[in-house]
């Protein structure tokens, strides 16, 4: 779709992105220290970079986990680097111990808001109408997504550099892939790869959707040739914004540029009795079916799709039941509407992207799927947060496509009362939840 003239921002994107910042910041005040998961894990390295003034070791005693024996240190920490920074600036003003965490929780909020603002730009691209506010929405107000954003994690950051690739996606096919917007994208590949590893299908979706929106284009003769050039352009900037990252671990963690080798390691060597990687019991070992970890016997899916809506605290939290199903419902009228624009074949124009952003929902189900039967046990809706955009993408061309073009006063009401469902649902999470738990 181009809408090359139309991406500004206009007063009720400016408003949005304010009430955005209000909110997570809203969160960011009320929720304590260590009431959201290994907060009390991650935050010790911002506080270590902010007292020592250097990068720690991921096996350093001072940030290292004494029950998991090991740290976050090992793989990227760009964000808490900048958490660092905040809280330096902090206590030039103050060294009160919860306005230096609410210096640190601040990378989360202003990642999230900028979340907030690329969707903005996303939804000009894609949506017309109202449905362009039903996408914004629908990413900014998520309440699993307002939680993340309110506090010390990797998360918030990683689903901002997902929002910058997709859009930069957008842009540069729009432009026909001119070294500006390649330059745009670069950067945006450079930042994920520096926040968190299941944000890293993105990556990958990026290059699929360059390869073949290159070949698509007629106006591109020399395609192997152009695809090189500007595949060299986006690597080199990635590699500029984020290589340094893992030259240093190379040079400390013997060549484990990734940290993950070295993190087990760490782990089996200083982790309690039980907890070492090597006595770990996983529900690979214990010989679960995939069918019955996913479906039956440990509610995998249930606990992941509930969480993925909205759990606060360390799960412990939730939303009264009947939200959970009404999403379910919404979900379903989506994958009603994209059968039927398929039936009318109303969706080509935007075919490559669709496909692109299922791709990227699947890598990231995969990841938490793997992870959860080959590692560690976590239904935890949070690691889907990387898909987010993509899926919200497909959410909203399934509810704008539910209606024939003529039915545009059903389109309306029908945006009206998603919109409602949304706001509902951040209402019951703040006044319902989050409120009555720690005020």
């Amino acid at each position: 779709m181009d809408k090359k003239g139309n991406n500004k921002l206009n007063s009720i994107d400016i408003y949005i992105i304010i009430a955005c910042f209000i909110i997570y910041l809203t969160w960011a005040i009320i929720i304590p220290y260590n009431h959201a998961p290994d907060e009390y894990m991650r935050y010790k390295i911002p506080e270590f970079i902010y007292k020592y003034g250097y990068l720690p070791h991921g096996s350093d005693a001072r940030i290292r986990d004494a029950t998991w024996g090991f740290s976050y240190a090992f793989t990227p920490i760009f964000s808490y680097i900048v958490s660092a920074l905040f809280m330096k600036i902090t206590s030039f003003f103050t060294t009160s111990v919860n306005a230096l965490l609410l210096s640190a929780r601040m990378v989360s909020v202003l990642a999230s808001t900028g979340t907030a603002y690329f969707s903005i730009k996303i939804s000009k691209k894609l949506f017309d109408g109202v449905f362009r506010y039903v996408f914004v929405i629908a990413t900014v107000i998520l309440p699993e997504f307002v939680f993340v954003s309110a506090y010390v994690n990797n998360d918030a950051f990683g689903i901002f550099t997902v929002a910058w690739i997709v859009y930069g996606l957008i842009l540069s096919e729009e432009n026909e892939w001119n070294i500006k917007s390649c330059i745009f994208l670069g950067c945006g590949v450079g930042l994920c790869a520096l926040s968190y590893f299941n944000c890293y299908g993105i990556i990958l979706v990026a290059l699929f959707y360059g390869v073949v929106s290159v070949v698509k284009n007629k106006n591109i003769e020399d395609k192997f040739g152009f695809l090189l050039s500007r595949f060299a352009c986006v690597l080199i900037v990635a590699l500029i914004v984020a290589g340094w990252w893992f030259i240093r671990n190379a040079i400390i963690y013997n060549g484990d540029f990734l940290g993950l080798r070295a993190s087990s390691e760490c782990a089996e060597m200083y982790a309690a009795k039980g907890f070492k990687p090597s006595q770990r019991v996983t529900l690979s070992s214990m010989n679960i079916s995939l069918r019955s970890f996913l479906a039956v016997y440990y509610g995998w899916t249930l606990s992941t799709y509930e969480s993925f809506i909205g759990k606060f605290d360390y799960m412990s939290l939730s939303l009264p039941m009947c939200f959970y199903y009404i999403f379910l419902v919404i979900i379903f009228i989506s994958l009603i509407g994209l059968f039927m624009m398929e039936k009318r074949k109303k969706n080509k124009e935007n075919g490559l992207l669709s496909v692109s952003m299922i791709f990227m929902c699947v890598i990231t189900v995969f990841i938490s799927v793997w992870y959860s039967y080959f590692n560690d046990f976590q239904a935890q809706g949070r690691y889907l947060l990387p898909m987010l955009i993509p899926i919200n993408i497909l959410l909203v061309t399934g509810w704008s496509g539910f209606f024939e073009k003529k039915d545009d006063k059903a389109k309306l009401i029908m945006a009206f009362i998603i919109v409602v469902i949304y706001v509902a649902t951040v209402i019951e999470s703040t006044m319902g939840v989050i409120v009555p738990a720690y005020l």
